[in-house]
């Protein structure tokens, strides 16, 4: 479903640990990966083939429970249809195994994957027969129906069975990789360790695989993972059943296409970072480097972010950080906890690239800089209106702003303006001198000027008597 909204296997989430705020009177919700381990930044691909629980839970935040309990009825999870009473029991946490199925269902709902999009109803009885052979029970002809996109059912599959998508959990042999074969497979446990699933399928079957204690008592942690558990007979079991039916996945849609990216932060290639190829549905892909880079100006006096006057006077040095933004859209409080968590790790990590500074420079806070951008000095202009373009820049508030030509006053520009945009009619062909000074609240003083010639060079003559503005 999120493929369908405009996310894309690229797409970076922060694997850190994270609270997530549940309804009044319930503890807070802080999920951890099978490991207990964090990896930072991760792309959707490998979340997904990986079975990282926080990036899984925050999808679901960014999707919404109420569509993703419809998108999972649609698919044949009807137990977990967005009724009244699933809306308020289920939270977050259902992403990870929360909720309740069957095996049958679950199973089902994965052969939707496996044919492009598509729900066939399932029925165990085609047709009954009594003793004589006359038919009394035939099963009623259901259309399929299209539950999911094409596009999105390719991508779903085309990362289930990418083993490279899921070796930093499960290695490079588990149980999840029959050789030679392509297979899409998903595995899962429950969150209190009662249910241990394995689901996978190609173009020609889905088999689904369930191991549990027969008295629903919790299993004991270290067989109830998605690595051993419910995989390893799901493993012996497509081993026998390929050997008569065909493997391999879906053929890609034509509105799928490969695109190389960052195969770091998922935008556009960046020079200096790796690459890797992944696909996308048509308009989905990146169409710049990732936001997370940031080049910002630095004061060469402090160190801090240079100010504006730094800036102006060139007295700053360009530097590459990355900065990682997430918004929380469960909080209810004001508070961005995912923000929190991703602060909190920027700050453990050694690497100068993520520690930007975050305050502006105090240095020459005194100082007015004024910057005529036109007309240009030294430059030849017609006769008539000229437009005086320029910015200023001071840390403190500016008070005045005044405009000369040829040492004459002809324009006051009172308030705290950063820019300035003022026509003048120049009637006379001639040389002119045009100086722009501007005050701070401090009284310091800053001006620029520029030499202009109208209808002749600007260097042919001594500057003309003030023109009537």
């Amino acid at each position: 479903m999120a493929f369908e909204k405009g996310y894309t296997p690229s797409t970076v989430l922060m694997d850190v640990k994270t609270t997530f705020p549940q309804s009044p009177g319930q503890p807070d919700y802080v999920p951890e990966n099978y490991d207990g381990k964090f990896r930072g930044p991760m792309q959707l691909r490998f979340t997904l083939g990986n079975s990282i629980n926080i990036s899984a839970v925050k999808l679901l935040a960014m999707v919404g429970i109420k569509d993703f309990l419809q998108k999972a009825s649609d698919m044949g999870l009807e137990s977990l249809a967005p009724s009244d009473s699933n809306l308020k029991r289920f939270g977050l946490a259902i992403t990870l195994g929360g909720g309740e199925t069957t095996l049958l269902d679950l199973t089902s709902s994965f052969s939707v994957f496996a044919r492009g999009g598509t729900k066939r109803p399932v029925n165990g009885i085609t047709e009954i027969n009594d003793f004589s052979g006359k038919n009394i029970y035939k099963k009623p002809k259901i259309s399929d129906q299209q539950v999911l996109s094409k596009e999105a059912s390719f991508l779903i599959s085309h990362i289930l069975s990418d083993n490279n998508a899921r070796v930093e959990i499960f290695g490079p042999s588990s149980y999840l990789n029959i050789p030679g074969k392509t297979v899409a497979v998903k595995t899962g446990t429950t969150n209190d360790k009662r249910d241990n699933w394995a689901v996978g399928y190609t173009n020609s079957l889905t088999v689904g695989v369930w191991s549990g204690n027969n008295d629903n008592t919790p299993m004991n942690a270290k067989i109830a993972s998605g690595a051993t558990g419910a995989s390893q007979i799901w493993y012996r079991l497509l081993g026998e059943l390929l050997k008569k039916y065909k493997d391999g996945i879906m053929e890609k849609p034509d509105k799928v296409k490969a695109v190389t990216v960052d195969a770091y932060l998922g935008g556009l290639p960046r020079d200096g970072m790796p690459t890797r190829s992944e696909y996308f549905i048509d308009g989905s892909e990146p169409k710049e480097q990732s936001p997370y880079y940031k080049k910002l100006m630095i004061s060469k006096s402090t160190g801090k972010l240079a100010n504006d006057v730094e800036i102006k006077s060139g007295n700053y040095e360009e530097k590459d950080y990355i900065v990682i933004t997430e918004n929380d859209p469960v909080s209810t409080d004001g508070k961005n906890r995912w923000q929190e968590a991703i602060d909190a790790w920027a700050r453990d990590q050694k690497d100068d690239k993520y520690h930007p500074p975050t305050e502006k420079s105090d240095a020459s806070s005194d100082l007015v800089v004024v910057q005529i951008k036109s007309p240009s000095d030294k430059s030849t202009v017609d006769k008539g209106k000229i437009e005086i373009k320029g910015k200023i820049a001071s840390v403190a508030s500016i008070k005045t702003t005044k405009i000369y030509i040829n040492g004459t006053e002809v324009k006051t520009l009172d308030g705290n303006i950063s820019e300035f945009n003022e026509s003048y009619e120049f009637k006379d062909e001639g040389v002119y001198e045009i100086r722009v000074r501007s005050w701070n609240e401090k009284d310091r003083d800053g001006d620029s000027v520029v030499k202009i010639g109208v209808g002749k060079p600007w260097d042919s003559a001594t500057p003309t008597p003030s023109p009537t503005p």
